[in-house]
């Protein structure tokens, strides 16, 4: 910009290496800056109407100008001149006459930091943009390892449901979630609300592989728990990507949360019966055992009348002593041998009900020890899963 036609031609011609557009008053090259911006300004200081200071100014008030370098051409060659110069944002100031290859290479420096610094400010921007989604990401995973670590304190389907339901809020997604257990399917929904149409779209997703996406929806399912998600962000697809990639792994948790669930019911089942079995042989075992008293007195009875009998036959039999001696050894004998019996039976029986007491005792340690490896292998599973995935 100079007012000096003259001027113009010159730096028109030494410059014939870049774009030149060339105005003769500040208003022109102000109406301009709507059909282009240029890389850099040369302004002349002494202008009517409006001096090179004034229209510097004014260009970087300018929203797309005011980031463009500047560089004075001026007869006024004195410091407070050149210092008004810089003042106004100048980039650089070159005094009249100038030489034209200084001109040439101070216009390329100037260019070359300009450019420099627009890579900076870019560099930095994406830094930002980079620092910005990585906290982003590391605060969803955080949510996905909370969620996970929860799972450990869900002791039934419907708070694995809940903490699923609660996890995808954080991300701003309703969901709709499908819990098979034992051949029963099990629903939960967000704000405990089904939608119209849901039961047909589990219906649609259940065979159609392990993440299935229609409309603005997102099936994810695995062994046991299906979730759909109702408001996937379509709109965004990187972080559509970075949700699906979330689901799987939350579905895989919840997904392991019940299989472990439904082990522990398996095994408190177990318990249950197997205790139940031995209070069966403990009653049986004590019906035996006041049979077998009972039976004992009876045959002590038998066998004392039996010897009272043979000792009031004796007289009518005509037997000799000796005989008759013989006949009371032969009873004797026999109530030894049944008492030698009768202690055998009775030690047996309290062989099984020490038996009896020892499987009370492995049950109860089985039941501690069973709900340690309940919430272990819960851990193992997530894991595993994690790192397969």
């Amino acid at each position: 910009v100079d007012d000096d036609e003259n001027n113009l031609l010159i730096l028109e011609g030494l410059l014939d290496n870049y774009q030149v557009r060339c105005f003769s008053s500040p208003a022109d090259c102000l109406s301009a800056l709507n059909d282009k911006i240029p890389d850099l300004f040369l302004l002349d200081v002494v202008m009517p109407d409006m001096d090179g200071y004034a229209l510097c100014a004014r260009l970087k008030q300018h929203k797309e100008s005011k980031d463009i370098p500047v560089v004075f051409l001026s007869g006024n060659t004195d410091l407070p001149s050149r210092l008004e110069g810089y003042k106004a944002g100048g980039e650089d100031y070159l005094g009249k006459p100038y030489d034209p290859q200084e001109l040439v290479a101070k216009i390329h420096s100037t260019l070359r930091r300009h450019q420099m610094v627009q890579q900076a400010q870019e560099e930095l921007q994406r830094s930002q943009v980079m620092t910005t989604e990585l906290m982003t990401t590391m605060g969803e995973i955080g949510n996905v390892v909370n969620f996970l670590r929860s799972t450990f304190a869900c002791h039934d389907y419907e708070a694995v449901a809940n903490a699923l339901i609660n996890v995808h809020g954080l991300f701003k997604l309703d969901i709709a979630i499908e819990i098979s257990v034992g051949g029963e399917r099990r629903y939960y929904f967000t704000g405990g609300m089904e939608l119209p149409g849901e039961n047909a779209a589990f219906d649609f997703v259940r065979d159609k592989g392990r993440v299935c996406s229609f409309g603005s929806r997102t099936a994810v399912q695995d062994n046991n728990v299906l979730v759909i998600v109702r408001n996937m962000p379509v709109h965004d697809p990187e972080l559509e990507g970075r949700i699906r990639d979330y689901m799987a792994l939350l579905v895989q948790g919840a997904d392991a949360r019940i299989c472990s669930l439904m082990a522990a019911g398996r095994m408190q089942q177990q318990q249950r019966d197997l205790v139940g079995f031995v209070g069966q042989m403990r009653g049986a075992l004590g019906d035996v055992e006041s049979k077998y008293e009972l039976l004992q007195a009876n045959s002590e009875n038998i066998l004392s009348h039996l010897g009272q009998s043979i000792d009031e036959s004796f007289i009518s039999l005509g037997l000799s002593t000796k005989q008759e001696e013989h006949v009371r050894d032969v009873v004797v004998q026999a109530e030894s041998d049944m008492g030698v019996l009768f202690a055998s039976g009775t030690e047996l029986t309290q062989q099984f009900i020490a038996l009896l007491e020892g499987m009370d005792t492995a049950v109860a340690k089985y039941s501690e020890v069973s709900d340690d490896d309940e919430v272990e292998s819960d851990h193992e599973a997530i894991i595993g899963d994690s790192i397969l995935f």
